[in-house]
């Protein structure tokens, strides 16, 4: 029930693209996903056989490999995402809220890395994919005392460097890091800003994703 191509992560890509070629493409991650097949044999699915370096013949379109690789991660996301968020919400005695969940490495998005481990109620908060290749994540918020049980302790998370306790969000992971590797995360000016405390991950990025300018920056923290 969920349309990766009018998605808003990909609905501007696709609107430069052919009908037929949007339909191929639909009907090729539907066939994997119900195939049970990785995301790189759907991808070998968009993108074609190969023949040479360069080369490829069968696929839905005429893309390269990352191209390929881009799109098809990004509608895999998005379908999953939305059967999961289904079977939370079919499960609402026990979980009204949800764990928006990033990638914990020097890749993640400036917008996925402002939204790690914040809570939403499930139809009120943003979901993934973000944009196109999001890499993150939803994970249920449990009421175990609705279950009559006791809360399990913390569990680990995968990052960058080996797993790390579940309770770390991307704030959290990147305090963890060098200045360098602060800097090359965020920028120099924008880390100095971060590791003063005077600017959180989210006060680096608009609603719409897109970052703040320094000028603005440095006028919100005056």
């Amino acid at each position: 029930q969920t349309d990766p191509i009018q998605g808003a992560p990909l609905k501007e890509w696709w609107a430069t693209q052919e009908r037929e070629t949007a339909f191929a493409f639909r009907r090729q991650v539907q066939l994997g996903m119900a195939n049970g097949e990785t995301t790189d044999q759907i991808v070998r699915r968009v993108r074609g056989r190969f023949v040479r370096p360069g080369v490829y013949e069968g696929g839905v379109m005429q893309a390269s490999t990352r191209q390929a690789e881009v799109i098809t991660r990004t509608a895999i996301n998005q379908i999953a995402t939305r059967a999961q968020v289904e079977t939370f919400e079919a499960n609402d005695d026990i979980t009204e809220e949800y764990i928006y969940t990033a990638t914990l490495d020097d890749r993640t998005s400036d917008i996925c890395r402002a939204l790690d481990g914040q809570q939403f109620k499930y139809g009120e908060g943003p979901l993934p994919p973000q944009h196109p290749n999001c890499r993150s994540t939803i994970r249920p918020v449990v009421n175990w005392r609705k279950l009559g049980l006791t809360a399990p302790p913390a569990g680990e998370r995968a990052a960058e460097g080996g797993p790390v306790s579940a309770k770390l969000d991307y704030a959290g992971w990147l305090r963890q890091q060098t200045h360098a590797e602060q800097d090359s995360i965020l920028g120099p000016a924008r880390a100095a800003l971060f590791r003063s405390g005077k600017v959180t991950l989210r006060d680096l990025v608009r609603q719409d994703g897109s970052q703040f300018t320094l000028a603005e920056l440095r006028e919100k923290v005056a």
